[in-house]
């Protein structure tokens, strides 16, 4: 016989989860179409790049900065090497000119890397992407587009994982479509949880006023800044766009080392925050994925929970299908059913053990370890 608390308990964890799904594509849905403004008044813009152990990526990427769509007078381009063992500094500074400054960190991290750059910088505001980035040609359009208001502080982008040539790869591409929905979603809704340093932009100002430890962890230097201006300015202060214009695209992890060590990294700067909504959330979507853990374990048991197992499993697949077709719609991207329904299975497994994993265990990044 089942305890009737158990089930209680079961359905409540399920029922919690799935209103912060929908919560997410409420938002996400809610966010107003971007204007196009037909104006010269143009916003300066510091594209701060912190880089190592990047050679083979950096010309291509460096290229695709110097042919963005945007008056040559307004932006400027800023790379920072942190420390790298192999000839990215180099290759950097052979594009060094007027424009495209290169130098290198006083310090230790991205952290140190980002710093450095904004202390170099001559314009008031800072717009942030990495080197295995792909860059849209109007991006900074985008962000002049959404600077008018003076109570924006800080403007979270989209970033996409590119992935099609494996099942890995596409998995990847999956979950970096419920991270953007998850993101700009509750942003929208006011309740800003998340933002990526591979697409954002913040007043320089602002940053000055924030004050961020750079020891905490390995990344996070988008997040930390992100609650820091949450919590100085509001939650108003965060604005997202989800433009097509204004959507970066990244690569996929090519092998599941590096896949797992990326995402201890990314999961490892949890353990720092301290704001009540990205606790809530990161919480109840640990214990969601621990309550299926635990019913499909205890099915074996008590043959009767194979019911409740199933009913859980459908509720959550439910959502994260929605969630995954949203995104793909919005950004005319092919919808894979079979691959999304097959994610949402082997997240029950995946999500609780990275999040445990990345509170315990070192991991290893541009060959440093944490």
């Amino acid at each position: 016989m089942i305890n009737e608390k158990f089930f209680i308990l079961t359905i409540v964890i399920a029922s919690a989860y799935s209103l912060m799904q929908l919560l997410a594509w409420f938002g996400f849905r809610k966010i107003p179409a971007q204007k196009k403004q037909n104006t010269d008044q143009f916003n300066q813009f510091s594209i701060i790049v912190a880089f190592r152990n990047e050679a083979i990526h950096l010309s291509n990427f460096i290229r695709q900065l110097t042919q963005i769509q945007y008056p040559d007078s307004k932006y400027e381009i800023i790379l920072i090497d942190d420390d790298s063992e192999d000839k990215s500094l180099t290759i950097a500074q052979s594009f060094e000119t007027e424009k495209i400054i290169v130098a290198q960190s006083d310090g230790h991290g991205k952290k140190a890397a980002i710093q450095k750059g904004i202390q170099l910088s001559r314009f008031p505001y800072i717009v942030q992407t990495d080197v295995d980035c792909e860059l849209p040609k109007n991006w900074l359009i985008s962000f002049n587009e959404s600077f008018e208001s003076e109570s924006t502080k800080m403007i979270i982008a989209p970033l996409l994982i590119e992935g099609h040539q494996s099942k890995l790869e596409v998995l990847q591409q999956i979950e970096s479509l419920g991270i953007w929905l998850y993101t700009a979603g509750f942003a929208r809704l006011g309740i800003p949880i998340m933002a990526n340093a591979g697409n954002m932009a913040y007043s320089k100002d602002v940053w000055k006023e924030v004050s961020l430890r750079a020891d905490l962890s390995a990344s996070g230097d988008d997040l930390f800044l992100m609650h820091g201006i949450r919590k100085k300015y509001g939650n108003s202060s965060i604005k997202v766009i989800r433009t097509k214009e204004a959507l970066v695209r990244t690569h996929a992890e090519d092998k599941l080392k590096l896949l797992w060590q990326q995402r201890l990294r990314w999961a490892q700067k949890s353990k720092h925050f301290t704001n009540f909504s990205s606790v809530l959330i990161g919480s109840i979507t640990i214990i969601a994925h621990l309550n299926l853990l635990v019913l499909f374990f205890a099915s074996f048991i008590i043959s009767e929970l194979w019911f409740y197992f199933i009913v859980v499993l459908t509720m959550k697949a439910i959502g994260d299908l929605l969630i995954t077709s949203t995104i793909t719609s919005f950004y005319g991207k092919k919808n894979n059913y079979i691959a999304g329904v097959f994610y949402s299975i082997i997240s029950i497994l995946y999500v609780p053990l990275v999040g445990i994993c990345s509170q315990i265990c070192t991991f290893e990044w541009k060959n440093r370890k944490y």
